[in-house]
């Protein structure tokens, strides 16, 4: 599995998505014009991190602002990260 790396844009986030020592960050802005199309790659590289995670995972968000839709995406990041530590 390879990381995922997104470079930002004024309307997206950078994000980078690191399997090999499980540190994620997200960071910028995150307006995107097709909320769906941004964050569906994003969702379902870490679906398949949850398959095999790193032992310890690190998850930072520094977002200065973010629409409602890119709310929903991040909070089901969140969701599924909160899954990620009851399973342990």
């Amino acid at each position: 599995m390879e990381a995922l790396l997104i470079q930002s844009t004024s309307q997206t986030p950078y994000i980078h998505f690191n399997n090999a020592d499980g540190f994620m960050e997200i960071k910028g802005r995150s307006i995107p014009d097709n909320s769906d199309a941004f964050w569906l790659p994003v969702l379902n590289w870490f679906e398949s991190y949850l398959t095999n995670p790193f032992k310890s995972t690190i998850f930072r968000i520094e977002l200065d602002y973010l629409n409602i839709q890119s709310s929903k995406r991040i909070l089901f990041l969140l969701y599924t990260l909160n899954e990620l530590i009851e399973t342990g």
